[in-house]
Formats: structure tokens, sequence, C-alpha cells
């Protein structure tokens, strides 16, 4: 019975020993300054850069586009895909233009199973370095610069700003 006891105050022991580490490993984590976790963001397009794909929206610069970065394996943008369609449909001044990092025959057949209709469907790999997530919106103008930037699936108020800066 002693060595029985013993053994089980050595594991009591040892699990709050590893208790202990877990919360001082999770305090360090969320107590770090912004600037150290910001390091750790993946980059994105902002308002004002010039967006790197430009030469791959297509046609003549004489409008903006409305850059719709998406993943067919991302919940996010089939959910939001109604949404697109009806930018598509509606009154605009943008172009829109479907663009992702997967293979063009990958993005086609996922753009038209919901039934969308872009100017255009951009396969761009390099896109990744700077639209890591998905689903992202850029407006970018008529000289490459981005002008509106929206991140995720959208709230209803997110998507009314969206469609008013494309009228």
């Amino acid at each position: 019975m002693a060595a029985s006891g013993r053994t089980k105050t050595l594991l009591d022991i040892t699990a709050s020993a590893l208790m202990c580490c877990a919360a001082l490993v999770v305090l360090y984590r969320f107590s770090q300054p912004a600037s150290k976790t910001a390091s750790r963001i993946l980059p994105i397009y902002t308002v004002g850069e010039r967006f790197e794909g430009a030469s791959l929206l297509g046609g003549d610069n004489s409008h903006s586009t409305l850059v719709v970065w998406v993943r067919s394996t991302c919940p996010f943008c089939s959910e939001s895909m109604e949404f697109y369609k009806r930018l598509a449909s509606g009154p605009r001044r943008a172009k829109l233009v479907v663009m992702g990092a997967e293979p063009s025959g990958v993005l086609e057949a996922y753009v038209a199973s919901y039934g969308l209709q872009p100017d255009r469907v951009v396969s761009w790999p390099k896109g990744m370095a700077k639209l890591p997530v998905t689903p992202v919106l850029l407006l970018v103008g008529n000289n490459s610069i981005v002008q509106g930037l929206w991140r995720g699936k959208l709230a209803r108020a997110h998507e009314e700003a969206v469609a008013a800066a494309l009228r």
C-alpha cells in the first residue's frame, strides 16, 4: 500500500506540474505585446497599395475591378456565393473577376456550380503571398491601386458597403 500511495502522489504532482506548464504557455502566448504577435499575422493587401495581379484582370483599365479571392474548399466562400451572384447581376461600375490559387479548371467549375458569371476567372498561385485567407474582396481601381478591402463572410452591412462601392 505504501508504494501505491507514493505512486499516486507522484502522479498527482506530475499532473499538477504539467497543468502549470500548460497554463504558463497559454499566459505567455496571450500576454505578448501586439508588436510581437503582429509579425505572425499573414500579410494582406491594404487600401492604397498597388495590386500586383493587375495584369491578370484582363480587358482595358478604364474600369475598376472587384477581385473575389476564393478557394473551392472554403466554407465561407461557398456561403458567400449568393452575395457574389447579386453583385455580378446587379448594377455596377466595376468588372467582377474571381481569382484563386487553385488550377483554372477547379476555379471555373466551382464558380459555375453556384451559377456565378464573373467577367473572368483567373488562377494566380503567386497571389497566395498577399491573399492568404479566403474569401477576400478587393476593389482595384483602374490605376491598379486597391481602393477597398473586405475579408471573410460579410455581415449584411458590409455587403451593402461593397455594393455601394460598385455603383
